[in-house]
């Protein structure tokens, strides 16, 4: 998980603060369920709630249609966590709540009452991971997506801008197509059509999120532009239906948005405790979680065209219970080649990858409650129940049976 940056130094720990909280907290949280980063930030939230047990949450818009400001003054709410822009019919019955509150990628005028701290994403770390990434593989020519959207909060300007910042460090050019807007999309693509056509090739491309992301695939598709042969595409967010729907299945820069969800709730939850909520506020600063890579960015031509029909490989067969041979053996290779290809792209490992995908239906399987806990080794390749209980502990500091119970509280908490 990502670090979070910490620039000013005024709130204590919330590790003691929360423990000696003599009732649970009544935290009130606005977040854009619709999407992957503001489901992750919520799930960061509920994580922090589930694990220090010393507050309750309140998602605001499943509740404002019932009673608006007034509603909220009656619940009393400890303080408030905004995770997104408030939209304008909602906005008087949150905005002048006298609760301190954090915000998470929000201007601090979106709230008259006091702001404990501020979580902004680190877009040039963002743009950076992108661009670093690209020159390791030698493109001669970078572009960069992105739309207009109202001064302050334009994510995509600084995305752009940061990521040419980076390219420019090299001696490195970037084409820019900014003209995009969300709401006017048909007007647009045959624009964007006329400009992927012309961009020079092979080019590496980020688009500010994968929204847009998706869109300009469509557009290659279009133009007759081909992914990843003459362009590659990368995006932001990581919304896992977005990017592995579209064709071909989007790469993506995650965020650390649910660790961002977790430390909202943390500092928010201290100041209470404490009492002190500073006179200006905290500022930290969130980047980059991981580097989700599917066949939009793919490099067919070295060593990630192997590296991903391992992976896919590995995807399929994990849970059969199948070793590093295994995986060489099926893609006619020997195993130190397989190993020195994976070394060469990045990432995890050929043993690593296959103890991902293993642990991630294991924690899968978890989460429903029907399925015995006993019958989950063999079901997902492990090669006894005391070989996976014994890493599992060692992975995750709990035992599965807990795992299960924390899964399924957090569950039943988000349908509150």
């Amino acid at each position: 998980m990502a670090k979070m940056k910490r620039q000013r130094n005024d709130v204590r720990s919330a590790a003691s603060g929360a423990a000696a909280s003599p009732r649970l907290l009544r935290i009130g949280v606005w977040a854009k369920q619709e999407d992957q980063w503001g489901r992750s930030q919520l799930a960061g939230v509920f994580r922090f709630s589930n694990l220090r047990g010393s507050c309750e949450i309140h998602l605001l818009q499943e509740h404002l249609g019932d009673g608006g400001a007034t509603s909220l003054n009656d619940w009393r709410l400890d303080g408030l966590i905004l995770c997104c822009e408030l939209p304008a019919q909602e906005r008087g019955a949150v905005i002048g709540l006298p609760c301190p509150s954090v915000l998470v990628n929000v201007p601090l005028t979106a709230v008259r009452g006091p702001v404990v701290a501020q979580f902004t994403m680190d877009d040039r770390a963002l743009a950076r991971e992108v661009a670093d990434r690209f020159r390791s593989r030698g493109f001669p020519h970078f572009a960069f997506v992105g739309f207009h959207k109202p001064i302050p909060w334009n994510y995509a300007e600084k995305r752009q801008r940061h990521f040419a910042d980076c390219l420019r460090e090299h001696g490195l050019d970037c084409e820019v197509f900014d003209k995009l807007e969300p709401s006017n999309w048909d007007a647009m693509e045959t624009q964007l059509c006329d400009w992927l056509r012309k961009l020079p090739k092979p080019c590496a491309i980020m688009v500010c999120n994968d929204r847009l992301g998706r869109r300009l695939l469509d557009a290659c598709r279009l133009a007759g532009v081909k992914c990843p042969e003459q362009v590659s595409v990368v995006s932001v967010d990581n919304d896992i239906f977005l990017c592995e729907t579209a064709t071909p299945p989007l790469s993506s820069v995650q965020p650390d948005n649910e660790g961002a969800g977790y430390h909202a709730a943390e500092v928010l939850c201290e100041a209470i405790v404490s009492g002190h909520v500073p006179q200006s506020p905290l500022f930290f600063s969130y980047g980059v979680k991981e580097f989700v890579e599917r066949a939009s960015s793919q490099d067919y031509k070295g060593a990630a065209r192997l590296v991903a029909a391992a992976r896919g490989y590995i995807a399929a067969h994990a849970c059969e219970g199948v070793r590093v041979p295994d995986v060489a053996n099926a893609l006619n290779v020997s195993v130190r080649l397989l190993q020195l290809r994976f070394s060469e792209v990045g990432g995890p490992g050929v043993r690593e990858e296959l103890e991902r995908v293993r642990f991630e239906r294991v924690r899968e399987m978890l989460k429903n409650p029907r399925i015995p806990i006993g019958g989950i080794a063999s079901a997902c390749g492990f090669v006894s129940e005391t070989n996976l209980r014994n890493r599992f502990h060692r992975l995750h500091g709990c035992t599965m049976r807990e795992y299960r119970k924390r899964a399924l509280a957090a569950a039943d908490a988000g349908k509150t």
